[in-house]
């Protein structure tokens, strides 16, 4: 396996919490996996890489094989600005190939969940027991967490009786991958098409082993078809009777008057009935309201976000790194936030997509060529950015928590960038130049996913002055705060104004090239990281990132006090 692809292997987090014993077991372990498809893959591998050993978390999926099947992923308001189609079997692949580098056991398969539940008594430590079967042996394992990302059938959720609520009727959409022969000019774009027969989704996909370019088509199938009045009456009957010539049909009316035609054979269909469902607890706490049991989303790219969420949260926990981790009897705040930052996430989702499948599906609403006003097309063109914002995760915003504090303290925002930088959202990327080898670079690159905590401190115009606000912010982070927190659970990157360039190391805080050598970078030499953060250059900011890279906090470069509230309240200090 390539490391230039896979550039995975990096430092574990500092662990203060002692290592059971009991894990040199076979049946004892910190967490179970549930699920190997990308939520299952992500949550496993993220444990690897925070530090976590393979004897400690197994992943278990009742499957053989790994799945195939296929996902849509965009990335808006992030510099690729590619339309990117990747097959799920991909997905799970790279994942898998990364979780390889850590645990040479991998994912245990043809191991099927039978039963899980808590039971504190029978061992306070382990209290989650989860049988699994495994060539019809039946083993009873016992775990201090458990994540559940076996999908929209989750025996996880069936076993702790969990019920997905909603009451939106259920569609039924077709999938082809073909090889068509059409005159419709836009068919190698991703494009929207709907007319008074229905709506196609056209997604273009890669080579086929014969070299011809394949076509993904999603295919809205009507009701009427079935011969009932709405959608709900359907369900599971259209379903069952749709093929892949019904699904080709359907697409060719739609497309009408451009004809649409197919070389060769379908390459593959599938038929997947739609509903919108919730699950209105995401966690399952013991009698001393500890969550025990996790459960994350049934989609792809929203439960991979699930999963990225909540493994650094479960590493924290575990770990010892959090303020009450390392006792077993209190609730830990920072596990807590999963289900408090991912469950209105899931809220949005629903409503959104009942309010754009309104606006699209319906047949017999006016189509997208007779709706040619400005605020016909604004209103499509919005659809499209949340669309983008919920699959990518690039456009989420969390609410205020102990981890995102939106009411920190005032700083100094120039004009026209005034939201740039808002907690709860992803840090924006912004292009440097860094300071020790002079080499140009991307913010997000610089800002591995390691589990870390980040403190980037964007230096006002008094950078150089030895006594000016930004060296006393840096001197204070350098030895006021990061000394008082485990190991380098967090890192420092400074940026400073051009016209601020240090002629050597003597001009800076010695502590600026032990905390930052090589993340100290020019904001202006490329980019201006103060234009595109917003942030005025006369007073600087200082900017807390979480470890999921969303911003946790934003300060004044005098903002000393909040910064160390902010830290205290999420991490054990060393003296604790």
């Amino acid at each position: 396996m390539s490391t230039g692809l896979f550039p995975f292997v990096g430092l574990p987090l500092p662990r203060i919490s002692p290592k059971p014993k009991a894990i040199t077991r076979d049946d004892r372990f910190e967490v179970i996996v549930i699920g190997a498809g990308p939520a299952g893959l992500m949550m496993t591998f993220l444990l690897a890489r925070y530090g976590l050993t393979a004897e400690s978390v197994p992943c278990i999926d009742a499957k053989a094989n790994r799945r195939s099947s296929l996902a849509r992923t965009t990335t808006p308001s992030s510099r690729y600005p590619h339309v990117v189609t990747i097959h799920q079997g991909k997905v799970e692949q790279i994942l898998e190939a990364g979780l390889l580098q850590y645990y040479a056991t991998g994912v245990q398969r043809r191991s099927r969940l039978v039963d899980a539940y808590i039971d504190s008594a029978g061992d306070v430590e382990f209290p989650v027991v989860a049988k699994v079967e495994r060539d019809g042996v039946v083993k009873t394992l016992r775990s201090k967490y458990l994540v559940g990302a076996d999908g929209a059938h989750s025996a996880v959720r069936r076993a702790v009786g969990l019920e997905l609520e909603g009451n939106g009727p259920d569609e039924v959409w077709g999938a082809l991958d073909l090889v068509v022969d059409t005159d419709f000019p836009d068919i190698r774009r991703r494009s929207l098409i709907r007319s008074r027969h229905g709506t196609v989704f056209v997604i273009p996909r890669e080579r086929n082993a014969s070299g011809e370019y394949l076509t993904r088509l999603y295919v809205r199938m009507p009701y009427e078809l079935c011969g009932f009045e709405y959608a709900g009456e359907c369900g599971l009957s259209l379903r069952d009777r749709t093929n892949s010539n019904a699904i080709f049909e359907q697409a060719c009316r739609v497309l009408g008057p451009f004809h649409l035609g197919l070389r060769g054979a379908v390459e593959w269909w599938s038929c997947y009935q739609i509903r919108q469902r919730i699950l209105k607890q995401y966690v399952v706490s013991d009698a001393d309201d500890i969550g025990r049991i996790f459960l994350v989303g049934d989609g792809m790219n929203v439960s991979m976000m699930d999963a990225y969420n909540l493994g650094w949260k479960l590493a924290y926990s575990i770990m010892g790194l959090t303020p009450v981790s390392l006792d077993s009897l209190q609730q830990d705040e920072i596990l807590k936030s999963y289900h408090c930052e991912r469950f209105p996430i899931a809220q949005q989702l629903i409503e959104f997509d009942r309010q754009y499948a309104a606006k699209f599906a319906a047949a017999k609403e006016m189509s997208l060529c007779e709706d040619r006003s400005t605020s016909g097309v604004n209103s499509i063109l919005g659809c499209r950015r949340r669309i983008n914002a919920f699959s990518s995760g690039c456009g989420i915003e969390y609410s205020e928590s102990i981890l995102t504090t939106k009411a920190g303290q005032a700083i100094s925002f120039s004009g026209s960038c005034l939201l740039a930088l808002t907690p709860g959202t992803r840090l924006p990327n912004v292009r440097l130049k860094r300071y020790a080898d002079g080499e140009y670079c991307d913010l997000h690159d610089e800002m591995i996913s390691n589990g870390r905590f980040r403190v980037l401190c964007l230096a006002s115009s008094d950078f150089l002055s030895s006594d000016g606000v930004s060296a006393r912010a840096l001197h204070w982070i350098g030895e006021a705060l990061l000394p008082h927190f485990p190991g380098d659970v967090i890192e420092q990157f400074v940026i400073y104004p051009s016209e601020q360039c240090p002629r050597d190391w003597s001009c800076l805080p010695s502590s600026v090239k032990c905390h930052s050598e090589m993340r100290l970078y020019d904001g202006s030499a490329v980019q201006d990281a103060y234009e595109q953060f917003g942030v005025d250059i006369h007073h600087g900011a200082l900017v807390i990132l979480r470890p999921d890279g969303h911003i946790g906090m934003i300060a004044s470069l005098e903002g000393h006090a909040v910064l160390d509230d902010y830290f205290t309240s999420c991490l054990r200090r060393r003296c604790e």
